[in-house]
């Protein structure tokens, strides 16, 4: 039973990652030779380099007026042609009343390509924001607070992306947020500036390809995001 198990998954799922890995699945035994003791050593080796995944987090203070409101998470996860990201953003500050604000944006890309995306936002307690983005046929499909839309461009790179992965020659990004793309303009070697549809803007600072710094711009306060670990 055990054998012809390993090879069924063998068959269902080591096969196909290797084939689209464009490596050649190495040929089994037939099933009366196998031995129990080998069989379950070589499913393990053929499956390691095709599930592993690389995983990173990087963690970035919230400070407005010099002191930290808050914390922000941006997780990233590879699996093959896969890239998944998480973002988790935590605020709590005071203005006339306390404020807690709590965001999670997540992400999941195949081969470069954009497929879903959503952005999820609460002010103390309650849902302020529920926004989607998911591709469909040729084009993709939006749902913002139960407002359906559609875009056909293609989406490559998007908001979270920044966190991780430097705009070099890239002229536009997608918000998901806004749910339409967003001009980048280039205002130093390593830094960016990116016009919100609201007629503020985020200025993003670069290291060695990852954001360590974001000002965030906006009429009424402004807000930095500093790198904290990665």
């Amino acid at each position: 039973m055990i054998p012809a198990l390993l090879i069924w998954l063998y068959k269902k799922f080591i096969c196909p990652a290797l084939l689209r890995r464009n490596m050649t699945p190495p040929a089994l035994p037939e099933l009366p030779f196998l031995k129990k003791s080998v069989m379950p050593l070589i499913f393990l080796m053929l499956l390691c380099p095709v599930v592993s995944a690389q995983d990173n987090m990087a963690v970035y203070r919230v400070m407005y007026n010099g002191s930290q409101i808050g914390t922000m998470q941006v997780a990233k996860t590879v699996s093959g042609d896969d890239l998944h990201l998480k973002m988790v953003s935590k605020i709590s500050t005071r203005l006339l009343f306390k404020i807690n604000v709590n965001t999670t944006d997540l992400s999941h890309f195949s081969k470069g390509r954009l497929l879903s995306s959503s952005v999820v936002r609460t002010v103390n307690g309650k849902e302020k924001a529920n926004k989607k983005t998911w591709l469909c046929g040729g084009g993709y499909r939006t749902i913002a607070d139960e407002k359906a839309g559609v875009l056909r461009s293609p989406i490559s790179y998007n908001m979270m992306l920044l966190y991780c992965k430097e705009p070099v020659n890239i002229k536009q990004v997608y918000s998901d947020n806004h749910q339409q793309f967003l001009d980048i303009t280039r205002t130093g070697l390593h830094s960016y500036r990116i016009k919100l549809p609201d007629g503020n803007y985020n200025d993003y600072y670069f290291e060695n390809g990852v954001c360590s710094r974001v000002d965030v711009h906006h009429s009424m306060y402004s807000i930095r995001m500093e790198l904290a670990a990665a």
